[in-house]
Parts: structure tokens; sequence; C-alpha cells
């Protein structure tokens, strides 16, 4: 199976895409940072295979939590006077 998925992240907190599954499905997604630890998408899926005449299309939301802190994003700390 072939999968094809092109996203772009605009202004740093907002993420575009579209997806291709050959012969499966084809669909957008969206997402947003909405917080500094908090992610929210949604993902929308138009099947093409014969599941087409059971199923029309798919919604999907997607919660993302950053718990841990990143040790590689250091912020600065002022400098102490002596």
């Amino acid at each position: 199976m072939f999968f094809l998925q092109i996203k772009a992240n605009l202004r740093g907190s907002l993420d575009v895409g579209l997806n291709y599954r050959h012969q499966e499905s084809w669909g957008i997604r969206l997402g947003v940072q909405a917080t500094k630890r908090t992610y929210i998408g949604y993902v929308y899926e138009m099947p093409t295979s014969a599941i087409s005449k059971v199923s029309n299309q798919t919604h999907e939301l997607a919660l993302r939590f950053f718990i841990l802190k990143d040790k590689n994003n250091k912020e600065e700390k002022p400098a102490k006077i002596k």
C-alpha cells in the first residue's frame, strides 16, 4: 500500500495537511498548539475502497499533552549580580 502525507506548520502553531492512501482513502488534517503543553487536532478521511459502500467517512479528534519538560528548550535565567 502506498501512503502519502503532506503537512505544513504555519506560524509555529497551526498544522494543515493532506493525506492519501492508494486505493483506500484521502483526507485532510488540521491541528493547533492551543497552549504550550496542549495540542488539539482534527482528521477527516473519506474512503475510496470497497468499504465506502458501508462507511462514508471518519472524523478523528486528537489531543496531545506534553507532561515532561523539554531538556533541549532551556529557558534563560537572569544573570546573578555579585
